[in-house]
C-alpha cells in the first residue's frame, strides 16, 4: 500500500510541476516588470499584516459579496480600529473553516484557497504594491466566490428534493442575477468616458490625496479635448497634492504653452527639469518656446542639452542645425 501511494504521490509530483513552474515564474514577472510602492513608509511589518488582514476581510469581502460605491482610486490612509477587532475574528473564522473544510468540505475548502491565493500577491506584508487596495485586485479572487454561490444554489436545489426549495434556489439565482446586473449596468456608466470617469472620482472624496493623481487624470480628459484653460486649472489643483511632481509640472508647462503663456510654461519647464534633468521631452519644449520668441541662442542651447541625453533625435538634430545656420 505504502508502495502504491508513492507511486501516485510521484505522478502527481509530475504533474504539478509545470503548475509550479509557471506560478514561480508570474511572481517574478509581478516582481521586477512592475510599479511597486510602499504605501506607509517607515512602518513595521506587523502594521501591514494588520493592515492587509482588515483590507482582505473589510474591504475586498465587502466589495465582493456588496459591490457598490466602487472607486477607481481609494482614500485608504491606513488601519481603522473600528474594524480591526471585526477583522480579525472574521480572518480567525476563515482559517478555522479552512482546516474544518480540508476534509469534510472539498468544494469549500477550494474556494476558501482560491481567494487566499488569488489575493497573496497584493499584499503589502509580502510584498508592497503600486495602491493599498483597488478593485482589479480581486477580479481573480471573484471567481472563487461566483463559485461559492454556484455551491449555495446547488446545494439549495437539491436540499431533500423537496418542491418549496427548488422555487427558493430559483428565486434566489433570478434576483441575484438582476441584482449584479444592475450594478455592473450603473457601473458601466461611470466608465463611459474619461471625463465621466474622472469627474466622478474627483466628485467622491474631495479629500483623496494620493498624489492628486485623479486631478491630473482629469486634467489630461481637458488637454485632449483642447480645453487648456480647464487643464491648467486641474493640474494646478494636482500640484496643491504633490508640490515636487516633475510629471505634473511638465504637464502644467506643456498646457501654458499651447495657450500661448510662454513665460509661464518657461517656469514651470525649469522646475520640471531640476525635478528630471535627463527628461529630453522637456529642452525639446523648452527650444521651441524659446524658438517662437526668436531667442535663438537658448533654443540652440536647450537642443544641444536634448541630443546629451538622447543622440537618437533626427527631427532635433535637423532643427537645431537650422538654427545654427540662420544664425549665420
Amino acid at each position: 500500500v505504502n508502495e502504491l501511494n508513492l507511486k501516485n504521490l510521484s505522478k502527481r509530483y509530475k504533474l504539478y510541476i509545470p503548475f509550479i513552474a509557471i506560478s514561480i515564474l508570474s511572481l517574478y514577472i509581478f516582481m521586477h516588470f512592475t510599479t511597486r510602492v510602499q504605501p506607509f513608509s517607515g512602518l513595521s511589518r506587523f502594521f501591514h499584516f494588520l493592515m492587509d488582514i482588515e483590507i482582505f476581510t473589510v474591504f475586498y469581502l465587502k466589495n465582493l459579496i456588496y459591490p457598490y460605491g466602487l472607486n477607481p482610486m481609494y482614500n485608504i490612509k491606513g488601519l481603522y480600529l473600528s474594524f480591526l477587532i471585526l477583522s480579525i475574528c472574521v480572518f480567525l473564522l476563515i482559517i478555522f473553516s479552512l482546516i474544518i473544510t480540508w476534509k469534510r468540505a472539498k468544494d469549500i475548502f477550494y474556494f476558501i484557497i482560491w481567494l487566499i491565493i488569488a489575493l497573496v500577491p497584493y499584499t503589502h506584508f509580502i510584498l508592497p504594491v503600486t495602491y493599498v487596495a483597488a478593485d482589479r485586485y480581486i477580479y481573480v479572487a471573484s471567481l472563487s466566490f461566483c463559485f461559492f454561490l454556484s455551491l449555495i444554489i446547488t446545494g439549495l436545489y437539491n436540499f431533500r428534493e423537496k418542491r418549496i426549495y427548488k422555487i427558493i434556489s430559483v428565486s434566489f439565482f433570478i434576483l441575484i442575477t438582476i441584482w449584479y446586473m444592475t450594478l455592473t449596468v450603473s457601473q458601466n456608466r461611470i466608465w463611459k468616458n474619461s471625463m465621466v470617469l474622472w469627474t466622478y472620482v474627483t466628485e467622491l472624496d474631495p479629500e483623496y490625496k494620493d498624489n492628486g493623481l485623479s486631478l491630473h487624470f482629469m486634467g489630461n480628459v481637458y488637454f485632449k479635448s483642447s480645453d487648456m484653460e480647464n487643464a491648467i486649472k486641474y493640474y494646478e489643483k494636482a500640484l496643491s497634492y504633490d508640490e515636487k511632481n516633475g510629471n505634473l509640472i511638465f504637464s502644467l508647462g506643456i498646457a501654458c504653452m499651447a495657450k500661448g503663456d510662454y513665460n509661464k510654461a518657461i517656469d514651470y519647464l525649469e522646475k520640471a527639469k531640476k525635478i528630471d534633468p535627463s527628461n529630453f521631452s522637456i529642452y525639446n519644449n523648452l527650444a521651441l518656446i524659446y524658438s517662437k520668441k526668436k531667442l535663438y541662442d537658448k533654443a540652440a542651447e536647450e537642443y544641444k542639452k536634448s541630443l546629451e541625453f538622447n543622440p537618437e533625435q533626427p527631427d532635433v538634430k535637423e532643427n537645431l542645425n537650422m538654427l545654427l545656420k540662420s544664425e549665420k
